[in-house]
């Protein structure tokens, strides 16, 4: 703003023909960015799909490299081999196909690696159908008044760190259902047959450290993650198609599995694929 003749007003356009070299240089740079802008934000798109993929390869390519010592002196034992021990700490180190360790170590890798399918299996069972349920919930039975608070807190629980619930599942959750729930499970299964997996709940309780124990706190982790993406799958999904089965008179649970689970189902998959990450 300049005043002219004590009147404020807007600072003229420098007349064409009379730019400096200054403003000529800038108009060129906006006009370019302007020309270009499309361009820019595709390339940017591209960019940030494909940084989890390198994230990911990054992580295994890193993890192969500091395994790679193991698998030299195990072989292929090392995804197959059931015994962890790094041998006599204490007597001469030998050497393997180059590679210095102690003397009688052995390190088989199926039992973690087992352990960690088993994990994401339990919670993948228990976590998916809780979170779909819980995102249909939120934005097609359950009232706004309630719905937006509920629809709040999921997302907040979706911004916990994975390392608090995991402590407090360690140290809280674990021992509680030690001591509340295992015991009532292993009774149960007592007089069940004695095969897979009836006779996994006779073990003993312990503290509540097991792999049941570590598939719910998986589930935990991830289902306001799983909740929190599905229920913006469920909010794109378009009112005149439900109404229009509503109008042929479909039930609220075939108008669910017969319009609105199968628009957003490809999207749902990918959903449930973040936990992931996280």
């Amino acid at each position: 703003m300049t005043s002219v003749g004590g009147v404020a007003g807007d600072v003229p356009a420098t007349p064409p023909g009379r730019e400096t070299p200054k403003d000529s240089r800038f108009r060129r740079v906006a006009d370019a960015f302007r020309a270009n802008e499309e361009h820019g934000w595709r390339w940017s798109a591209r960019v940030a799909v494909l940084l989890p993929l390198v994230a990911l390869v990054g992580s295994v390519i890193v993890l192969a490299i500091k395994a790679w010592p193991a698998i030299r002196v195990n072989g292929w034992y090392f995804l197959y081999g059931k015994n962890w021990t790094y041998g006599n700490s204490y007597g001469t180190p030998v050497t393997t196909h180059g590679v210095l360790h102690s003397a009688g170590s052995q390190f088989g890798a199926w039992p973690i690696i087992l352990g960690t399918l088993q994990s994401s299996f339990i919670a993948i069972v228990v976590a998916v159908p809780l979170s779909i349920g819980a995102a249909f919930a939120l934005t097609e039975r359950l009232p706004t008044w309630i719905s937006r608070p509920l629809g709040l807190a999921i997302e907040i629980l979706a911004g916990i760190p994975s390392v608090v619930i995991g402590l407090w599942g360690l140290l809280t959750f674990g021992p509680w259902l030690a001591k509340n729930i295992y015991p009532t499970l292993a009774g149960i299964a007592g007089g069940l047959p004695d095969v897979w997996p009836f006779n996994y709940f006779r073990q003993p309780v312990g503290s509540g450290e097991g792999l049941l124990t570590a598939g719910l706190v998986l589930a935990m982790m991830i289902i306001p993650i799983i909740a929190s993406t599905t229920r913006e799958l469920f909010v794109q999904v378009p009112t005149l198609p439900k109404e229009g089965g509503e109008a042929l008179g479909m039930t609220h649970w075939e108008v669910a599995n017969r319009i609105t689970l199968p628009w957003v189902r490809e999207r749902i998959s990918a959903a449930v694929m973040p936990w992931r990450v996280a």
